[in-house]
């Protein structure tokens, strides 16, 4: 991914992370408007666009496919339904 943005993109994490899990999606799509290209896995929004959630509680599949395809992401709540 791109990381010529990624002193804008540190700043921007200190005020707009998020730990509500089912907004992987919209932080998703922030990557691909500002970068041009999806994140290949969860941790790259993780890292670079705060995303935060209770692991213990959430389990969160992301398959990306190609930088230019919305990936297949899902969120599912450990010990749940």
């Amino acid at each position: 991914q791109n990381s010529s943005n990624g002193m804008w993109l540190n700043n921007m994490n200190a005020s707009q992370s998020t730990s509500n899990p089912y907004e992987t999606s919209g932080t998703a799509l922030t990557c691909y408007a500002v970068e041009g290209a999806y994140p290949a896995d969860i941790e790259y929004l993780v890292k670079n666009y705060g995303l935060a959630y209770d692991e213990s509680r959430y389990l969160i599949s992301y398959e990306a496919f190609a930088s230019n395809i919305f990936p297949d992401i899902r969120v599912n709540v450990r010990g749940g339904e």
